[in-house]
């Protein structure tokens, strides 16, 4: 091993895909060392990955970094990139410190008499203040720039609908598509419908108008939801097991949830418990909003749907050995033999 890196070390990196780029000339994809094919048009970034600052092994954000994409310049099929190692802002420090610089005083207050308390709850209002974009919407994290439905809508639900409801309601209308359905914008095989619990959009907007009691966005969010529930209805629910299809919610990193054998039409096929809990609560609020805005009807209807997915979860998902309900082996899938 040599010697560390000075600080501010330019380091190239060079990929040679001229294999990988005849391959897509002559067969249409390229088979790696694993058997996997790689078709030409999936081949949207090359990107580098590990785990030393600036890079990352966080997958599904790396083309959020472009200092981490390969570029061919000279069309030569020579991919290449040049990163800046042990910058001094990439050292890991731990501030011996903390000073309240935004101004959080609009927001709910709490004081205690333990000292460590009052300050961990007002780092946490600090937190979520700055977590705002510049143009007004949620961020979903330090890394992860923009509004996710997934993220967002938790967000809401624990918190920034009573600390922050105006930045809410704006952060979850722009995750709604311009055909009026709930946006499932990430999870495997292109999201959805192997992805299904955008839902939750639906909890946390209800969330909203608990906390502002605001009637015309409950007109504007009630069809929303409605019509993302049928379309989900047609593409996801199972009405031989009144479950819903669909990888799973809040732990959605599928490489620790899902055997690396199952493809995404096997994740699809798989009915989760967070899933369904997702859909079963959101089927709830929904009936809530209709009875709210006067259509009986259809809170009836949805009513029904979370009865039948209740019933489900409480017939498949529940193990009766243990007592519990089956998260640790979270999802059904496949048949039994007997």
């Amino acid at each position: 091993m040599g010697p560390p890196l000075a600080p501010g070390a330019p380091v190239k990196i060079r990929l040679d895909l001229r294999p990988v780029l005849a391959a897509f000339q002559k067969d249409g994809f390229y088979t790696n060392f694993k058997g996997e094919k790689i078709y030409k048009q999936d081949l949207k970034h090359v990107l580098v990955a590990g785990d030393v600052a600036p890079l990352s092994w966080g997958f599904d954000n790396l083309v959020n970094k472009p200092e981490l994409e390969l570029h061919d310049p000279n069309s030569d099929g020579i991919y290449e990139t040049t990163l800046v190692m042990n910058a001094p802002e990439a050292a890991k420090t731990t501030a011996q410190e903390w000073c309240q610089i935004l101004k959080t005083d609009d927001f709910p207050q709490y004081s205690s008499d333990y000292q460590l308390a009052d300050a961990l709850y007002n780092l946490a209002l600090g937190e979520a203040r700055r977590a705002v974009e510049p143009d007004s919407t949620f961020r979903t994290g330090k890394e992860w720039a923009g509004v996710w439905t997934r993220d967002i809508s938790y967000s809401i639900i624990l918190a920034q609908a009573t600390l922050q409801p105006r930045l809410a309601m704006k952060s979850l209308l722009r995750k709604v598509s311009p055909q009026g359905r709930i946006i499932q914008e990430t999870g495997t095989g292109g999201a959805y419908p192997c992805s299904t619990d955008r839902l939750i959009w639906a909890v946390a907007a209800w969330e909203v108008y608990k906390v502002t009691g605001d009637e015309a966005w409950l007109r504007k969010v009630c069809p929303i939801v409605q019509q993302s529930v049928a379309d989900d209805v047609q593409n996801a629910y199972n009405p031989g097991t009144g479950l819903v299809r669909g990888e799973s919610s809040f732990l959605d990193w599928r490489e620790q949830t899902y055997p690396r054998w199952m493809q995404p039409a096997d994740i699809y096929q798989s009915e989760n418990l967070s899933t369904n809990a997702v859909h079963c609560q959101a089927n709830v609020v929904l009936a809530a909003m209709a009875r709210q805005l006067g259509h009986p009807e259809v809170a009836a209807a949805h009513e029904r749907l979370a009865n039948q997915i209740r019933h489900g979860v409480n017939q498949y998902r529940w193990l009766e050995k243990v007592g519990y309900y089956g998260y640790y082996g979270q999802y059904r899938y496949g048949l039994r033999v007997r």
